[in-house]
């Protein structure tokens, strides 16, 4: 996998604050585009970090946490795990894993997971609007 530099899409100081932590792959990077597009017309803060980034963040300062991470070797990626070890609250984090047959979750994590094809991203997408819609609920914004 490979490293994204981190950026943000509008002002740190709106009162809602989506995180991304993500890894760069095609299909990574095509669903993290996809999202931000969808999302920057709304009065939302959003971060977009790599995982190996996860270890500095707190996680009572965001409102929606979306963590996308691979399996390699039938192990999750290691910062990502390391990251949910030490959540309090999964009720505001969304987790995309990705596997080669798509398979893979971290024991005890309620989330989605994938093969990581392009022709898959639509699915997932929409899985992950409607779950963060009821953390942020746009309708209200």
């Amino acid at each position: 996998m490979k490293t994204i530099m981190p950026y943000e899409v509008n002002q740190p100081n709106l009162e809602k604050k989506i995180l991304i932590a993500t890894q760069g792959s095609k299909y990574k990077d095509s669903m993290v585009s996809l999202l931000v597009n969808t999302l920057r017309s709304y009065p939302v803060y959003i971060k977009v970090i790599d995982v190996s980034d996860l270890n500095s963040i707190i996680e009572d300062e965001w409102t929606a946490i979306l963590l996308l991470h691979t399996w390699e070797n039938r192990e999750p990626q290691q910062d990502a795990k390391q990251f949910l070890d030490r959540s309090q609250n999964f009720g505001k984090i969304i987790v995309l894993a990705t596997s080669a047959n798509g398979d893979l979750m971290i024991e005890g994590v309620d989330g989605i997971t994938s093969a990581s094809m392009l022709t898959g991203i639509p699915r997932d997408l929409e899985i992950i609007m409607t779950r963060m819609e009821e953390l942020i609920d746009f309708d209200s914004l």
